[in-house]
């Protein structure tokens, strides 16, 4: 609230989101949303080749934040920040304080604290440098309020099929039929759950270097 009133840029865009069209198609099992989304057209169309990344400036780094953006400082590593071209209301990202490459790596226990501290009627999600991120050399995340995604729905009402294995006090669950790979881990402790999920990436980078 706080920054629409005083970020006239922001105000503009959180408003624009009444003008969003969404048409959603059904598969059977699984569900995508199509949105039609003007304001966001200066991020999604941002070109990411080295050139143009090294020639401007990081847009996430905070000497570079507009003088109308605040933050929030958390954990002392991340700011996190209203997203100024939101896809949806509450749209939020979550950068860290230092400049690095948008890589999961080393991050997978500050993404689960993320999503323990936000709670359950929120989202938390990461973009891979080569899947949609506006920012492949800054490393940051991104929050949303819980229900927008019609993933979430999917995988709340999958049902079967799936395939399921615990390792080391996490469950590994693979779906069928969602028109993508989709593997979802659970677990109650955030360092089991990320071990698993950094030997998770080493497997698929594996696997990936084969194919």
């Amino acid at each position: 609230d706080q920054q629409k009133a005083s970020w006239r840029e922001f105000a503009a865009h959180s408003e624009k989101l009444k003008d969003v069209r969404t048409r959603r198609f059904e598969y059977g099992r699984f569900s995508l949303a199509l949105q039609f989304n003007p304001g966001r057209i200066k991020s999604t169309a941002a070109p990411l080749d080295p050139d143009a990344i090294n020639g401007r400036r990081c847009f996430l780094c905070q000497e570079h934040l507009p003088g109308e953006q605040k933050g929030i400082l958390y954990r002392g590593s991340y700011i996190i920040l209203c997203n100024p071209y939101p896809i949806f209301p509450g749209h939020l990202t979550i950068a860290h304080r230092q400049h690095q490459p948008q890589a999961i790596e080393k991050e997978f226990i500050a993404l689960l604290r993320l999503a323990e501290d936000f709670g359950p009627d929120h989202l938390v999600f990461y973009n891979g440098p080569q899947c949609g991120a506006s920012a492949p050399d800054h490393l940051h995340f991104q929050g949303s309020p819980k229900g927008l995604m019609p993933i979430e729905q999917n995988l709340l009402h999958a049902g079967s099929p799936f395939d399921r294995k615990r390792i080391d006090g996490t469950d590994i669950t693979r779906f069928h039929g969602f028109g993508r790979e989709i593997v979802m881990l659970e677990g109650r402790e955030i360092s089991e759950v990320a071990a698993v999920m950094g030997r998770f990436c080493d497997v698929m980078k594996q696997v990936l270097h084969r194919t």
